[in-house]
């Protein structure tokens, strides 16, 4: 798969929180601080991917996004590794720095 199509995986994380469980592997590591509101606007920015090997995928991006019960948005920068097993990518790292606007 090519980074188009992870990055609607990575996308759809944002905003789905079942699809974001079943789409991580068992042995996933998130860096990140973890809420329990929702996202009602996520954009990407400064979009890579690099492919260290055939079945692995780094992506590395810059997220704007805002909460569902305010107005304040953060901006961070991400990194996602996903890994291919049977023919599915699951996440397997992620993690998410916050920078200044």
């Amino acid at each position: 798969m090519d980074g188009t199509g992870l990055y609607e995986i990575e996308r759809s994380l944002w905003n789905d929180p079942k699809f974001f469980r079943d789409s991580l592997r068992r042995d996933a590591l998130l860096l990140f601080r973890r809420e329990n509101r929702h996202w009602t606007e996520v954009r990407f920015s400064d979009q890579r991917v690099l492919s260290p090997t055939h079945d692995t995928r780094v992506l590395i991006y810059k997220a704007t996004a805002s909460w569902n019960d305010t107005q304040d948005r953060i901006i961070v920068r991400c990194s996602s590794i996903y890994a291919l097993r049977s023919d599915e990518w699951k996440l397997v790292f992620h993690q998410e720095t916050p920078i200044a606007a």
